[in-house]
């Protein structure tokens, strides 16, 4: 026997502490490189209003002695200054001394053209992808990479996803005493208690808002929104055009009969939004339009609606057709697409939120509030403080790893060295697998990988602390078996082992787990395990025997693993070969009383 310096927290049935606390370590080490980068350029998104607003403060203002020039001359001065460029949105003002924004199509490239309202001088044009927040969204949804980045970008959020569901596990009170390490951090118990506190607290007050930004931030990745698409077909909830697009601006080349299908879609502001106002028009053979005296008219019956800017008009098609006139504000509930007739100026017709399918409302909803817009300042703070919370839960993280790894080891948690399964997390696996294409696919590979080729490599396997490398492939089997609606519960352990208490300056301590190793020379062999309930009490038990383990004269070696609350043990207690904790069994003995002294 030996002394131990920490409390061991409780452990039961499966999903035990361990094996959540694994996940989550795994879960932690794919995602916090991404939730970093997309964390801080989240941060940075939620204030585009403002910051392009900075930007454009040179062409806001302006000194204007007469009456600004129509709408259609302001059009003209744009494209005079791009040759050969045609029209793709013209926006409308949002102040009489603001500087007229003409959107051109520069042979399939957008550019943005900055136009002096009264004497029509171009002040300023530049590609519509050069624009800041343009790159940042790039960088925020897809890392620069396109569709394949959407991809990556995905499979990190869903993999969060779970870091988070397994982090709230974790953090479930047990045992508590008050509310400190729970609600509040304990700031005087140590480094140690520190960084534990300030990691699972900042994780409970953030868990919420995280979880919302993620799942608002699906429709946009690439596969996700392809099988939303899908599954609202099948369902028979698909619409003609959804006012948000999950494809990249930057995706790789395309033919040349799409160049002007796809300035369109960039030149609606493009990140985050999919605003397909205009798409199908201007493309084929048809001549551009050289009459563009229709915008006038549009702005007349347009401006007195108030719509929220920024108001984009666009062109039809062809000379005669009707108009477009969208709000593109980041507040998605408050956007309106109206249909307008150039020759006369009427409305033709007018869609907003109300007449949108609920799903849509949904969607809009959940985008506006990710992006900060739906409710004004309080929506960027909330953002803001769920972004830093994200930083914060991945350096403490990380310090905490830091801290506790050995030399040689990844630092996993190590698997207990029985675990059991329940048809309710097979289920729940099977249903997260369905709602994460990414992660299901994702989760069976790494389990293939683990059981196939990481566990049958010893160095690799010792690194990466695979001791118990049946845990995962018997997920994986439970998982498949549910599928067939076989049912799924693990090995059933034998009980009636030899009994025992675990006592801790004369306290018995609860829910503590503790494995036995026989020694043989320099082997050590698992032979069983215990859990102690509510009053320290234990019997030893083992999975798959054919009678109760009853303990053989010899010596053994006992491990203490924490698997309640994180308490980090020394290493050298989680070892069979440096634990101090040792037992000399002899036939005259009937339990196995182990009694630790105070710390």
């Amino acid at each position: 026997m030996s002394d131990l310096e920490l409390p061991a927290p409780p452990m039961r049935t499966w999903p035990d502490y361990r094996a959540v606390w694994r996940w989550h370590f795994y879960a932690g080490m794919i995602c916090i490189p991404f939730v970093i980068i997309l964390s801080l350029s989240g941060a940075i998104y939620l204030f585009k209003p403002q910051i392009e607003a900075w930007n454009d403060r040179p062409y806001d203002h302006l000194q204007i002695q007469g009456q600004p020039a129509s709408a259609a001359a302001q059009i003209h001065a744009a494209l005079d200054e791009i040759p050969g460029s045609t029209l793709n949105a013209y926006e409308l003002p949002q102040a009489p001394d603001a500087a007229a924004r003409v959107i051109v199509n520069d042979q399939g490239r957008a550019m943005r053209v900055y136009v002096h309202p009264e004497s029509l001088k171009v002040l300023h044009s530049f590609p519509e992808s050069d624009r800041f927040m343009r790159w940042l969204f790039r960088l925020h949804g897809e890392l620069l990479m396109g569709n394949r980045g959407s991809m990556i970008v995905e499979l990190a959020a869903s993999w969060t996803i779970i870091m988070i569901l397994t982090g709230l596990y974790l953090w479930w009170p047990r045992q508590s005493k008050g509310w400190g390490g729970i609600v509040y951090p304990r700031l005087r118990g140590g480094s140690r208690m520190f960084w534990r506190d300030i990691h699972s607290v900042t994780g409970f007050w953030i868990s919420g808002l995280a979880l919302g930004l993620l799942l608002s931030g699906l429709p946009w990745a690439k596969f996700w929104g392809d099988y939303f698409k899908a599954a609202r077909r099948l369902t028979g909830t698909a619409v003609a055009r959804q006012d948000w697009t999950n494809s990249s601006e930057s995706g790789g080349p395309r033919r040349n009969n799409q160049n002007r299908n796809q300035s369109n879609n960039q030149s609606r502001g493009g990140e985050h939004s999919g605003h397909d106002m205009g798409q199908g028009r201007n493309k084929g053979t048809a001549p551009p339009i050289k009459d563009y005296s229709a915008v006038d008219r549009i702005v007349d019956s347009v401006a007195p609606l108030n719509l929220a800017p920024p108001v984009l008009i666009a062109p039809p098609a062809r000379e005669g057709a009707d108009w477009t006139a969208k709000s593109n504000t980041a507040n998605r509930p408050w956007r309106e697409n109206l249909v307008v007739n150039g020759t006369t100026g009427e409305i033709v017709s007018r869609d907003g939120f109300a007449e949108r399918h609920w799903i849509d409302k949904l969607v809009a909803i959940g985008i506006a509030a990710h992006e900060g817009q739906l409710f004004g300042w309080p929506n960027q703070l909330l953002g803001l403080i769920t972004a830093a919370g994200l930083v914060l839960l991945s350096v403490s993280g990380i310090v905490m790893w830091w801290r506790r790894r050995d030399a040689g080891v990844l630092g996993a948690p190590r698997p207990a060295l029985s675990p059991r399964i329940s048809i309710g997390l097979c289920l729940l696996v099977i249903l997260l697998g369905i709602y994460l294409p990414l992660f299901g696919a994702s989760l069976i590979i790494v389990l293939l990988l683990e059981k196939l080729v990481l566990s049958r490599v010893k160095g690799i396997s010792t690194w990466l602390g695979l001791r118990a490398t049946t845990q995962g492939l018997t997920v994986l089997l439970c998982v498949v078996a549910s599928t067939l609606q076989l049912g799924c519960s693990g090995p059933s352990p034998v009980v009636g082992g030899t009994e025992g208490t675990l006592k801790v300056a004369g306290t018995l301590l609860s829910e503590t787990q503790l494995t036995l190793y026989r020694v043989e020379g320099t082997n050590y062999e698992p032979v069983g395990f215990a859990v102690t309930d509510s009053d320290g009490a234990f019997q030893l038990v083992t999975n798959g025997a054919k009678g109760p383990l009853k303990l053989e004269p010899g010596n053994y070696h006992c491990t203490l693993q924490s698997a309640g609350a994180p308490v980090e043990f020394p290493a050298a207690y989680l070892k069979p070969e440096t634990t101090p904790v040792k037992v000399d069994w002899t036939e005259s003995e009937s339990e196995l009383d182990l009694v630790v002294p105070g710390w």
